[in-house]
């Protein structure tokens, strides 16, 4: 699954929508730990999951070049 991450990251990197000096397979790597803390966190009754995915996307969000 990193490695599809990785190639998605790029292209998004080579269309202009993430930063250039980020590193994609390592945000690829970030994103997955995301995914799955998400969906462990998911799982418990006392986490708002939505919280948690609402952060990921806003962290998804600050890639883009200034």
């Amino acid at each position: 699954m990193e490695a599809r991450f990785t190639k998605l990251f790029q292209r998004a990197q080579s269309g202009g929508l993430i930063a250039p000096e980020l590193d994609p397979k390592t945000l690829a790597r970030r994103y997955q730990s995301n995914l799955l803390g998400l969906r462990v966190s998911a799982e418990r009754g006392d986490v708002d999951a939505n919280a948690i995915a609402g952060e990921i996307a806003s962290g998804l969000a600050r890639l883009a070049p200034a």
